[in-house]
């Protein structure tokens, strides 16, 4: 079993907290934060026997992995301590507050050997590899030209400014930093971390500077064309589309889905689905229209149990996932290239 600690005490601790108590793979042993009286409670309520102060919590020799639920503006010293005391990381999202710091991040968990990982829970998932495998290796939609991704959830402006996301010296991406993480990273995912040439994008700010929403457009150089939208400002959605030569992949739930979710496949006229996966509690596989069932690996479990399911199999295995760490410094710097156009009313932006 791995050991886990999770440092802080915010609101997405509790979630992570149960997944690392229903994975089987993972044990919880530690909950650290910069208010120890709230990891008390928190140990109190998942019945975890160790409390104490983040320093603690990196030095405890109970403790094999640590989840960092920092907020992102201060989160990296302490990921940099994490991996000195030789500790596994998983590390919330936004992975940092600039490409050049999650670089360097990832730098110092290889010079260190040991494990890395951002919490983007929807890439850890069985569908989502049974998606890459339709896109990568199967190759169903043909050659790729055109993907749009989306993710809203409607906080009024007050209450952002009021929480962690609206203070840019804790969240310095802020509503682009939790909800265009996912649309950003589900574009780079479908076109297989290949960085778009550039950027332009507009956005919707709070009077003190902070990002509410964004829409922006990316384009490569071979014509590859993707759309985004996210932020706080429109009512719940979280789908993507990606559309080739020969098809078109549709998934409507791809961060948080239910117990019962689909994904389709439509071929190249579109007039009928061809594949039409069907996930629910009563079906652990999926079962396509065409009669085929394609069997994955616990697929009734929450994306988040899977997400620590791979990272514990990844430190028995000691060896890297380079493509996670890809997928975080890759996301980063569209971000950061997304920030800038945003900045200047929508002007095109190059990424080398």
């Amino acid at each position: 079993m791995l050991r886990f600690g999770i440092a802080g005490t915010g609101a997405i601790v509790p979630k992570n907290a149960q997944a690392i108590l229903d994975c089987d793979m993972t044990e919880l042993v530690y909950i650290g934060g910069r208010h120890p009286e709230k990891a008390q409670a928190l140990c109190e309520k998942f019945g975890v026997s160790h409390f104490g102060t983040l320093d603690d919590l990196l030095q405890s020799e109970h403790v094999d992995a640590v989840y960092l639920a920092l907020p992102t503006g201060v989160r990296a010293p302490w990921v940099l301590k994490a991996i000195q005391n030789n500790k596994h990381v998983l590390v919330d999202k936004p992975v940092a507050s600039s490409a050049k710091e999650a670089q360097e991040l990832t730098d110092a968990a290889k010079k260190q050997g040991v494990i890395f990982m951002d919490g983007t829970m929807w890439l850890q998932a069985s569908r989502t590899a049974e998606i890459r495998s339709v896109l990568h290796q199967e190759r169903l939609l043909g050659d790729l030209k055109y993907v749009h991704a989306v993710f809203s959830a409607f906080h009024p402006e007050k209450d952002v400014k009021e929480g962690i996301r609206g203070q840019l010296d804790m969240e310095p991406f802020g509503a682009i930093g939790e909800t265009g993480w996912y649309p950003f990273g589900a574009i780079l995912f479908a076109y297989d971390y290949e960085m778009p040439s550039r950027v332009s994008c507009f956005s919707r700010q709070m009077d003190n500077g902070v990002f509410y929403h964004m829409w922006c457009r990316l384009e490569w150089k071979d014509g590859r064309v993707a759309q985004l939208d996210s932020g706080y400002g429109l009512a719940l959605r979280q789908y993507f589309e990606i559309v080739g030569a020969k098809g078109i992949l549709r998934v409507d739930d791809y961060i948080a889905p239910p117990v019962d979710s689909n994904v389709s496949f439509f071929g190249p006229t579109a007039a009928k689905s061809e594949y039409y996966w069907i996930l629910t509690d009563d079906s652990p596989n999926w079962i396509s229209g065409k009669g085929e069932t394609r069997t994955t690996k616990n697929v009734k479990d929450r994306h988040e149990v899977e997400m620590f399911y791979n990272f514990a199999n990844a430190v028995k295995d000691k060896k890297q996932n380079e493509t996670w760490v890809k997928s975080s410094v890759c996301t980063v710097r569209v971000i950061e290239a997304a920030i800038a156009s945003a900045k200047k009313d929508g002007e095109y932006v190059q990424i080398e």
